[in-house]
């Protein structure tokens, strides 16, 4: 289980963003985290889930 948790630098180096920008948007509630007292960490699987409902595909000209 450990390693599916990651803590906020772990996180922000996985989604390619610095560490506050994803400390603003887990206050925003914008992105999945899990607290675990005054710890926030993040599912490797839901920030990866996060990504792909986020992608937004090329449109192609017919």
């Amino acid at each position: 289980m450990k390693d599916c948790l990651l803590n906020t630098d772990e996180a922000s180096d996985l989604l390619g963003i610095k560490p506050w920008t994803l400390r603003a948007w887990v206050s925003q509630r914008r992105i999945p985290y899990v607290k675990i007292g005054r710890c926030v960490r993040f599912n490797r699987q839901a920030l990866e889930e996060y990504v792909q409902q986020n992608t937004i595909e090329p449109v192609t000209a017919k």
